[in-house]
């Protein structure tokens, strides 16, 4: 198994769908704007949206939009829904937490939500 097959562990029997996803890994910046960014957002997982940051940060969304992709490599919706899994994952660890629960706890709509977020 590779890319996020590996990192869940085995998910079922179908899971060569994820043979052609990259390893978990998220960017990182030495850029003190965008590290801001990503403490805000990784911070906020379960109701992060956009304008909350912007504001939180001091930046306009037009110009995160710009910079954000141009300093990671992915936009900051990818960021945020590539942040969320690592932080399933470690919940899901804890057998006292359901599925439902860490749906929420990292901003997932719904169940059905969170596990086609993984299949991703």
């Amino acid at each position: 198994m590779r890319g996020r097959a590996a990192a869940l562990g085995h998910v079922g029997p179908d899971d060569a769908q994820f043979d052609h996803q990259p390893p978990l890994c998220l960017p990182s910046s030495t850029d003190p704007l965008i590290a801001a960014v990503m403490e805000y957002t990784r911070g906020h997982l379960d109701h992060v949206v956009l304008h909350d940051v912007c504001r939180a940060i001091g930046i306009s969304e037009r110009s995160l939009r710009r910079v954000f992709p141009a300093a990671t490599g992915m936009s900051w919706r990818r960021y945020v829904l590539e942040s969320r899994l690592p932080r399933a994952m470690a919940l899901l660890s804890d057998p006292e937490r359901t599925v439902l629960e860490v749906a929420t706890l990292v901003g997932s709509r719904s169940v059905s939500a969170f596990i086609r977020s993984i299949y991703r």
